[in-house]
């Protein structure tokens, strides 16, 4: 095939064609990964700092101290089970946590 081909030029912008839309589609997958992790581990922070802060009282000398035991729900999940999963809900301490 000479270089003025047209099936050699219609197979080579096919190709290039078919190379950026995969660059993309890639760039855009890892993107929208990365948004949905931060998403969630920043949900789950929420969650803990909202069930620590609600735990904690401060007696008469003003000490800070536990008023009651934290859920530990998520600790004995693993964590991609806990990334991917529906965020839990504490059955003792009621609180609504975001999504």
């Amino acid at each position: 095939m000479s270089a003025r081909s047209l099936r050699l030029r219609l197979l080579l912008l096919a190709a290039l064609s078919i190379g950026v839309t995969l660059s993309v589609a890639g760039i855009s997958l890892v993107y929208i990964f990365e948004r949905h992790l931060e998403q969630r581990v920043a949900q789950e922070l929420e969650r803990r700092l909202i069930e620590l802060a609600s735990a904690f009282a401060v007696d008469a000398n003003g000490v800070p101290q536990l008023a009651r035991e934290l859920c530990e729900q998520s600790i004995k999940l693993s964590c991609l089970r806990r990334l991917l999963a529906p965020l839990p809900r504490c059955e003792q301490c009621f609180l609504v946590y975001p999504r």
